[in-house]
Order: C-alpha cells, then structure tokens, then sequence
C-alpha cells in the first residue's frame, strides 16, 4: 500500500534513518504494538514509561507510511474546531479532547530531555485565519470558547494581521 507519493522533506532532514532486524521466532510481552508510525512509536513508549513489557512492530521501514507524509507539525487544534467537538461530542466530551491533545503537545515537547537523540522539536505559533469575512463569527465563538476554556489564543483584527504579515485576511486566531 503506497501511503504518500512526491517529495516529502523526511528523507533529506534524517538521512540516514535507523533500521532494525525483523522479528524471527516466537516473543512473549505485555503489549504488542503494531505500526511504528507516529502513533505507534508513542504508544509504545508511553507503555514502557508504565513497565510494560512493549514491543513495537512494523511491516516496513519505521516511519516510512503516513507518518512520513505527514507535515510535521503538531497542533493542539486539528481538523474539527473545539466548537465543532463541543457541538458534536457535546461539552464535556469536545473540551477533554482537546485537553488530551494539548497534553498530548506538551508529552512531545518534553521528550528532547529524556531521549538520546535530538529530535529537533521546535515550538512556533501558528496563526488559523478566516478566510471570508462570513467566517469571522465562527473565528470570534472559537475564539471564546478557547479563552474561555483556559486554552492560550489571542483574536486578532484584519488591521493587525497585515501589520504583521504579508498579507491582509479578516482575522486571525493567534496561538
């Protein structure tokens, strides 16, 4: 199964990338973790932070799937808003989620200290911006409902944006 196609800037940022032996025989252990992407790679060590005896497998090169094609950037925030999670998971459900996915940021930004590798880890702020004027009251109850949450994001107006940017949008949620 091909997972990405064209260049990704995976193969020229770690050029030569680990590789370990295939599995052969029989193994015993708490956990099995199958694929060693991303999310497998970190589930795997979070289980053996715990004392699970963990073992992560991967039919390919590790990372080599979507992990490889992804974009490299790790977002509290994803595809759906917080608004959207609340309204769909309702309150309670929607907030956790994004709860876990800041502490999920945070377990990442804490890993330079704790691995024997310099994953290169570079925190930056990111700036989600309405691309319609009919977008900004859904920017404006974003913005609220993070605020309001105890997430960290700042409103910005279209004048500030192209102060500080290349361009000009009519507004801009600034974490």
């Amino acid at each position: 199964m091909n997972l990405n196609s064209g260049n990704t800037p995976w193969s020229s940022t770690l050029q030569n990338p680990p590789t370990y032996p295939s599995l052969e025989g029989t193994i015993h252990c708490d956990c099995l973790v199958v694929g060693a992407g991303m999310g497998g790679a970190m589930a795997a060590y979070r289980l053996s932070l715990s004392g699970a005896d963990a073992v992560l497998i991967e039919k390919r090169r590790v990372g080599s799937g979507s992990s490889h094609a992804n974009t490299g950037l790790l977002q509290i925030s994803n595809d759906k808003s917080l608004t959207s999670c609340m309204n769909t998971f309702g309150q309670k459900n929607g907030l956790l989620f994004y709860q876990l996915c800041q502490a999920g940021v945070r377990n990442i930004l804490d890993l330079p200290d704790k691995l024997g590798i310099d994953p290169q880890i570079i925190p930056r702020s990111s700036l989600l911006y309405a691309s319609t004027p009919a977008d900004v009251p859904a920017l404006r109850e974003e913005y609220e409902n993070l605020v309001a949450n105890g997430f960290d994001s700042e409103f910005w107006e279209e004048d500030k944006i192209a102060a500080l940017y290349s361009f000009s949008k009519p507004a801009g949620l600034y974490s």
